[in-house]
């Protein structure tokens, strides 16, 4: 049990701070990864598409974009989209990808730059 507990601690060191609803319970992810998942994807142009598809009033265009980031953050959420029973539909996802980049806007800001 002791070694259990000191594998974790030293191996699976994952900072869980962002909290989400994934459609069946509450979780924490580390937002790191699932930032790096919208920044390595080939199937939008970010973060461009991102920013456009948030301040766009053109209901069409942002439908547009939704489509594409869509799928991309229910990879890096690891959510999974309305089924009937479990899972987020468009408007909680929508407002889930509003949230999580507000967060990261947030963690950028308040992040001092130490002195070299």
């Amino acid at each position: 049990m002791i070694r259990t507990w000191l594998y974790r601690w030293l191996f699976n060191r994952r900072r869980n701070i962002f909290k989400l609803w994934n459609g069946r319970k509450w979780t924490k992810i580390d937002p790191l990864p699932a930032f790096r998942t919208f920044i390595g994807s080939n199937e939008i142009d970010f973060p461009g598409d991102v920013d456009q598809m948030q301040t766009t009033t053109d209901m069409e265009t942002q439908m547009e974009l939704f489509g594409k980031v869509m799928p991309i953050a229910h990879c890096a959420f690891c959510t999974e989209p309305f089924n009937g029973t479990s899972g987020l539909t468009e408007l909680e996802m929508q407002q889930l990808i509003e949230r999580f980049f507000l967060y990261m806007l947030e963690l950028k800001k308040n992040t001092a730059v130490k002195p070299t």
